[in-house]
């Protein structure tokens, strides 16, 4: 009997050969798809990350203290996922809440960053060079602060200060001049008939020296009247350490003149 080669049986072997070369083609354009998808998603989400991680490292090797949280995005839910499933947790894009600069200089570019995360609600400086136009900026680029410390940094005016909590009254500010007292002394809030009474003194310190006592009530610094403690720490700061001022105080009903020779703020690093 002789083999049957009608054009059915090659037509069928023809097509079955094409079938093959199509499927590896497909696994090919997968695979590639794939492998671009794997790129793109390492461009879009990794890179910015490892940015920021080394932006955030650097700084903390200068022992600044950051304080984070995991900012939220379609990829942090991913990673959550992952974490979930294979207990491994990538890299994820943070959030800064708060950043304490200590003593440290501030380096320009630093400042220029900040506005990169607009999240930020809380600023410390201690003792910093940073000025009043950088900080003026600075408010202005992050609408969510709202809570900001200035200690002794000694470019800043006393009067900025007043014109500073006048256009932002929904902040928080905490500002002590360069000039140092030593003591702690009742808040409006918490004793809002005692003017500015004082509660605690700091041994060493000028007001120990000059001979300030808990429970005195400070009512003048040279001639200018002092009814809270805010007007106390607004009346000091327009002093250096090494002036010399009278202190006026109420005590057993008697007024005392104090003469002070002030200090200065000691700065600790972080």
């Amino acid at each position: 009997m002789s083999i049957d080669s009608s054009p059915d049986f090659y037509s069928e072997a023809v097509v079955r050969r094409e079938t093959s070369a199509k499927s590896r083609s497909a696994f090919w354009l997968m695979t590639a798809a794939i492998t671009f998808l794997i790129g793109a998603l390492g461009t879009i989400f990794y890179i910015p990350i490892g940015l920021q991680q080394a932006f955030l490292t650097e700084l903390r090797a200068d022992g600044v203290m950051i304080a984070t949280y995991p900012r939220e995005s379609t990829w942090t839910g991913i990673a959550r996922e992952i974490e979930r499933h294979t207990g491994f947790s990538p890299p994820v894009m943070q959030a800064i809440q708060r950043i304490s600069f200590g003593t440290r200089p501030v380096a320009p570019e630093t400042l220029e960053s900040l506005p990169d995360f607009p999240e930020i609600r809380g600023l410390s400086f201690s003792g910093s060079d940073v000025t009043e136009d950088d900080l003026t900026k600075l408010i202005g680029d992050l609408p969510n602060l709202a809570d900001l410390h200035l200690f002794a940094c000694p470019n800043l005016s006393s009067e900025w200060i007043r014109e500073l909590r006048e256009a932002n009254s929904h902040m928080s500010l905490t500002y002590r001049g360069t000039a140092y007292l030593g003591i702690a002394a009742a808040t409006e809030e918490s004793a809002p008939n005692s003017r500015c009474q004082v509660v605690h003194v700091e041994r060493g310190t000028a007001a120990e020296q000059a001979g300030l006592r808990v429970d005195d009530n400070i009512v003048r610094i040279d001639d200018v009247p002092v009814d809270s403690f805010s007007d106390l720490v607004m009346e000091l700061s327009g002093y250096q350490p090494g002036d010399k001022v009278e202190i006026h105080v109420v005590r057993d009903n008697d007024t005392l003149v104090l003469n002070c020779e002030l200090g200065a703020w000691k700065m600790y690093s972080n």
